[in-house]
């Protein structure tokens, strides 16, 4: 029975009550060492009668092998594996080493944790206890966070324990977006309780009190300081020591237990606490007797209850009585330990080269070779974060500085893998300086600047890849293509896309007679027009490699350049290759698991849904893009990304929400130093203004966003939509001399290889200036403009501008055909103040019963919009749970709420609902 902790253990047990009602959470409990987290975990193993418990704990000397935290979890789940989608279950069989070999996407392994988990469930609830979580390998870390922050409705209870980070050593581990408890000190009442409850009348009551002094309130403390007094000192015969509160510290009274017991036990122990469940019984004893120790020694300490026998593996009973033995032993002791382990391993085991590191103090090449391999090894399985340590670790203990260089290059390519985007810094920064071969030199460059792009200093980064280039194009011309192609794409975020635009040439250029890099370097050549808006040359280049970006797989760094392809061909008005494009990068990412994958290509096929008019899927897009990107740690997408809802919120009249994620997008993109993403969510401010009528701070937000846009030297887009709305702007305040103004920028930026939107965006914009049969006419070439668009929204806008001018024409019967047409559109939008501008324009004109439907986007949630248009194409449960990361009950459990408020009964009305509001939905 725990004293105290009520609070603690009320959120323990309505945690597991609500995994057998079918719901899920879970809990992070951190402290102290010692102050009663692994006693609350055992609470919830008390509290959880008849539930299916899994459990694992972190351990110090398994925390660089990787996925053995996942193999203790989930090992008593694993003939489940084959009711997993496919892909899922290859990802997981590859990451625990039971098939064949293969390297699973980042974040492949994390979703088939929560697949699997979700599977159990089914069969009833479940609860999940880790402990120690700061020991637990990198790889099961990333899995467990990401399976914790994504339960919802499946009954399952997971229950984390991890030290505070001021009492722990070693790496940090991310759990933003799961509810925490700190566990406290207990009061001197709750300690005073505690130690009569252990030692009854043993200890006399001033003793006592000493003792609760000392133990500060830490459980563990008042349960062990008293072991290391004698029984004259307890019962206040003899004086304690004088230093009891300051020396005699946790650490301390466990080196004294130790202390009590037989020589041999102590040599035993310190072989134990080398491994410490790291191997099993038989490889212990295999070490002992390889040192000349005997086995029975280590029955003493079992009887002392300093370790106990768990299956297979000895276990201390405290973390902290493991360190104790560890660390009392001299240096060369503990090296000898870890030899012993080391040489008696099993035949490729991962442990026996980490043992191997452990046991030497200089340099060892045939070690750094068997760190190496183990780093290899966890490399093919997915284990990117556990091969980056092991071959940093490698590199200390090479003696010959090329080959550190090139394994600390190893290592900083595992570690961009695992999104370690500073340690992968670290290492080029530490090769750098050393004699290498000069394509380890290269490598390590090329590294180094790749960080730079991903890490906020793009600039930097593209300027710096562009040198290494130079410096290898003569000799190795496609790495240098390659390279300047990562450069190109850098420089699109920083501007000037004229710079962009000199890198792309000389990638196609350097890339000739390579298919891959020739197709690549050729679409970012049209990228970067697009960007300048040389709409005529960027044409000719993306429809020449239309073949090549919808059926092209590119090599690893560059893929962006084919979501690139896909948001030039957007821009170019060209829908359908984009929508292919997109859909099939998509697809490809949530079969491989790849969650950092989806984040640029969701972003703009939300910008792609919002041209087209399927503002609900676009909403979706956007908010799925965010999550991703927040999860992986792609700031600069997470800045595209509320940039984009900014502007689908602005055009839906949420501007409470819209103005929130376009400052939010405004701030990313200077801590990122990506000012393109700035100008577009300026405008997304100006668009607000708009709404609410206030035309003055609308003007001035265009005018910016313009003005910053064209002077980091990428105008297009953007120089053009702003132009657009600028000139309307004036309009209504009647400056129409300053509109026509706006008009004549607007004629010289539309050239006639512009896609029809733009064509028919200039004539609308030119109606507005004019006056009578020559409006009439502008207003009519717009019109045959749009019939060759599929931009409903600008054909809507088009359509409420003829309404206005025919109404306030005295023409108002004609006026309501127009008018009624911008509204049914508006409203299908979800526009809601561009729908009430067109409803008070039809009333004026006299027409009556203008309430049209209620968009989808205002009833449903972003995530049971994805569910929703998911399934919708005709996706089982399962099959929407592998795409959206998230278990099948939890799909389950949207579509319920999807059907009750909706007012459906079956997969058929939604999917006919949905074909009217959201064409173009996710794939």
């Amino acid at each position: 029975m725990l004293i105290g902790r009520e609070r603690e253990r009320e959120r323990i047990d309505k945690l597991v009550a609500d995994a057998r009602d079918g719901r899920s959470g879970a809990l992070l409990l951190h402290g102290d060492p010692g102050i009663g987290k692994t006693a609350l975990l055992d609470h919830a193993r008390s509290a959880a009668g008849g539930m299916n418990v899994l459990s694992a704990r972190g351990i110090e000397t398994e925390s660089e092998i990787p996925f053995a935290g996942l193999w203790d979890l989930l090992s008593p789940l694993l003939d489940l594996r084959d009711r997993l989608p496919a892909a899922q279950a290859t990802a997981l069989g590859q990451a625990l080493a039971l098939e064949a070999s293969g390297t699973p996407a980042r974040f492949a392994v994390p979703a088939a944790v929560l697949g699997l988990l979700s599977v159990a469930a089914e069969d009833g609830p479940l609860l999940c206890l880790v402990d120690d979580l700061q020991w637990l390998d990198q790889p099961s870390v990333e899995a467990v966070v990401f399976a914790a922050r994504r339960l919802q409705n499946e009954g399952i209870a997971m229950l984390l324990a991890m030290r505070d980070a001021r009492a722990r050593s070693g790496r940090e581990v991310d759990t933003a977006g799961i509810d925490r408890v700190h566990i406290a000190a207990l009061t001197p009442d709750e300690a005073t309780d505690l130690l009569r409850r252990e030692y009854g009348d043993e200890i006399t009551g001033p003793v006592a009190a000493d003792l609760v002094a000392a133990a500060a309130g830490n459980p563990l403390a008042l349960v062990e300081l008293p072991r290391a007094l004698s029984d004259a000192q307890l019962g206040g015969r003899e004086p304690l020591p004088p230093v009891l509160p300051a020396g005699m510290s946790l650490d301390g009274a466990f080196r004294r237990q130790l202390a009590g017991l037989p020589e041999d036990a102590g040599q035993t122990l310190l072989v134990a606490a080398a491994a410490d469940g790291g191997e099993d019984v038989t490889h212990l004893v295999a070490a002992l007797k390889h040192l000349g120790l005997d086995e029975r020694a280590l029955d003493a300490a079992e009887s002392a209850g300093i370790i106990v026998l768990e299956g297979a593996r000895v276990r201390f009973r405290h973390p902290l009585l493991r360190a104790a033995a560890y660390h009392a032993a001299p240096p060369p002791e503990r090296r000898a330990a870890h030899r012993a382990l080391a040489e008696t391993a099993p035949e490729g085991a991962a442990s026996r080269a980490w043992h191997l590191a452990a046991a030497i103090t200089a340099a060892d090449e045939q070690v750094a070779r068997d760190l190496e391999a183990a780093a290899n090894d966890a490399r093919r399985r997915g284990g990117h974060a556990s091969a980056a340590r092991a071959f940093a670790r490698s590199a200390e203990l090479t003696p010959e500085p090329a080959e550190r260089a090139r394994r600390l290059l190893e290592a900083a390519i595992d570690h961009v893998a695992a999104g370690a985007l500073e340690a992968a810094e670290h290492d080029a920064d530490a090769a750098l300086p050393l004699q290498a071969d000069p394509l380890v030199r290269t490598g390590l460059q090329r590294i180094r600047a790749h960080v730079l792009i991903r890490s906020g200093r793009p600039e930097e980064g593209a300027q710096a890849m562009a040198e290494v280039a130079a410096d290898v194009e003569e000799d190795i011309p496609p790495l240098a293509s390659a390279m300047l192609m990562e450069a190109a794409l850098g420089r699109l975020l920083t501007g000037p896309a004229s710079q962009a635009l000199e890198y792309a040439e000389r990638a196609y250029a350097l890339g000739k007679g390579v298919e891959v890099l020739e197709g690549i370097g050729d679409v970012l050549v049209g990228y970067a027009h697009v960007a300048l808006g040389n709409a005529e040359v960027a044409r000719r280049h993306i429809d020449a490699r239309e073949a090549f970006l919808l059926d092209a797989d590119p090599p690893p760094g560059i893929t962006e350049a084919i979501a690139g392809g896909a948001h030039a061909s957007m821009w170019l008005e060209a829908f359908d290759r984009t929508q292919r494009i997109l859909d099939r990068l998509i697809e490809l990412a949530r079969n491989d698991g790849a969650l950092a994958r989806l984040c640029y290509p969701l972003t703009i096929r939300s910008q792609l849904g919002f041209r087209r008019g399927h503002w609900t899927a676009a909403y979706a897009d956007a908010e799925e893009a965010l999550r991703a990107s927040r999860e992986t740690g792609q700031q600069s997408s997470v800045a595209y990304a509320t940039q984009m809802l900014a502007e689908i919120e602005a055009g839906m009249g949420r501007f409470a929400s819209a103005r929130a994620h376009a400052r939010e997008s405004l701030e990313l993109a200077r801590g990122t130093e990506t000012p393109v993403f700035g100008p577009y969510a300026r405008a997304a401010l100006g668009a607000c203004a708009a709404g609410e009528d206030d035309t003055e701070a609308a003007i001035a937000e265009y005018e910016r966003a313009r003005r910053d846009l064209v002077a980091i030297g990428v105008p297009a887009p953007g120089e053009l939509f702003w132009t657009v709305e600028l000139v309307e702007l004036h309009a209504r305040a009647g400056d129409i001399d300053r509109a026509k103004e706006e008009v004549e920028r607007l004629a010289r930026l539309v050239t006639p290889a512009h896609p029809p939107v733009h064509q028919a965006q200039l004539a609308r914009c030119r109606a507005l200036v004019t006056s009578g049969d020559e409006a009439a006419k502008l207003f009519e070439t717009a019109m045959e403009h749009h019939a060759a668009s599929q931009t409903p929204f600008e054909r809507a806008r088009t359509e409420l501008a003829i309404g206005e001018r025919l109404r306030r024409g005295r023409a108002r019967t004609d006026a309501r055909t127009p008018l009624r047409a911008a509204l049914e559109t508006f409203e299908r939008l979800g526009a809601r103040w561009w729908a009430e501008r067109a409803r008070s324009e039809l009333r004026a004109s006299g027409a009556t019963q203008v309430r049209g439907e209620v968009p989808v986007a205002d009833v449903l949630t972003p995530h049971e919009l994805q569910v929703a248009m998911i399934v919708a194409k005709g996706a089982t449960n399962k099959e929407a749970a592998a795409a959206l990361f998230v278990s099948p009950k939890t799909v389950e459990h949207h579509l319920g709420q999807i059907y009750r408020k909706l007012d459906l009964r079956s997969r058929t009305e939604l999917t006919a609902l949905l074909s009217g509001q959201v064409e173009g939905a996710t794939a």
